[in-house]
């Protein structure tokens, strides 16, 4: 982290400088995904460190005001840079946070900043099937159930897992990234109780392919979630495909640890398994619906 630093060093570009060391370093605890790390990196390179496209990176942080970060802000929002702005914002709060801890600033000027200005005249999002995009959107039983009874009757499905999962989620609403890298040992199946423990999650990292990461998303990502007996049955079941298949042909070892291993027995990966559960959930005319609306879906069962 940074320290003291002289007043004519210290400047806004600087501290930021420091803190995306950090983020790379995996030292931001509330920052640990490769895709957080590659947004934070890339939004910094455009618009707030020294030579990027911003006004504001070569003050000095004792000079800086909430004014100057106000009117930074509609400048780049007038230039279409908007749908950045919330990641700008946090930037700069947690940077110049370090300042006020180290004594070169007294307050913090983005805690009093306007709200993040909103896109003008912005177009609906849309997936690559052409749906509307929705963050709230949530299933009816009834769709829930269409849904799960095309995933069984898709013969592809089985064979992926992506049915097992929709399933699974459908009760339990995980993400695709955690269910997809569940391992045998997250798992404690039983007659009274079954429990699945979300630790850590299977991330793509640029020259090193999946790698297993011993983190959750955030501190309450990781959790422990009793599982409903049809969904430990799900579990149960593929354990015994295991065992069976252990008989014949030796599992390989991403088989025996990981849950959901491909089909031909390497690491899972959640990216391809987003894309099978696209198809399924277009071929039950659902073509908005992602996993996420079936997270949704069981938090509002919930409430």
């Amino acid at each position: 982290s940074i320290g003291r630093t002289t007043v004519r060093g210290d400047t806004l570009g600087f501290r930021i400088a420091g803190y995306i060391s950090d983020v790379e370093a995996s030292l931001i605890p509330s920052i640990q995904a490769e895709r957080s790390k590659a947004s934070y990196r890339q939004i910094a390179n455009e618009i707030l460190l020294s030579g990027s496209d911003s006004q504001i990176a070569e003050m000095p942080v004792s000079e800086l005001t909430t004014g100057d970060l106000n009117r930074e802000m509609l400048r780049l929002h007038h230039l279409g840079h908007t749908s950045k702005l919330r990641h700008w914002k946090a930037i700069i709060r947690a940077a110049l946070n370090r300042a006020v801890n180290d004594g070169a600033i007294l307050f913090n000027p983005p805690v009093s900043l306007e709200a993040t200005p909103r896109a003008k005249n912005a177009k609906p999002k849309v997936r690559k099937n052409g749906a509307a995009r929705g963050k709230r959107d949530v299933l009816s039983e009834e769709q829930v159930q269409h849904l799960l009874k095309t995933a069984s009757n898709d013969w592809s499905a089985p064979n992926t897992g992506a049915s097992d999962i929709l399933h699974i989620n459908a009760a339990i609403g995980t993400r695709i990234s955690e269910i997809t890298s569940i391992r045998w040992q997250d798992l404690t199946l039983s007659d009274d109780t079954s429990v699945i423990r979300i630790v850590g999650k299977l991330v793509r990292k640029r020259g090193s392919g999946m790698m297993w990461e011993d983190f959750a998303k955030s501190d309450l990502s990781a959790r422990s979630i009793p599982l409903p007996d049809a969904t430990a049955g799900i579990f149960k079941r593929r354990w015994a495909a295991l065992q069976d298949k252990g008989r014949s042909t030796p599992a390989t070892k991403t088989e025996s640890t990981y849950v959901f291993a491909s089909t031909t027995g390497t690491l899972p990966d959640s990216d391809n398994m987003t894309k099978r559960l696209r198809c399924i959930f277009d071929l039950a005319e659902l073509k908005s619906a992602t996993n996420h609306t079936l997270r949704r879906t069981v938090e509002n069962r919930l409430i």
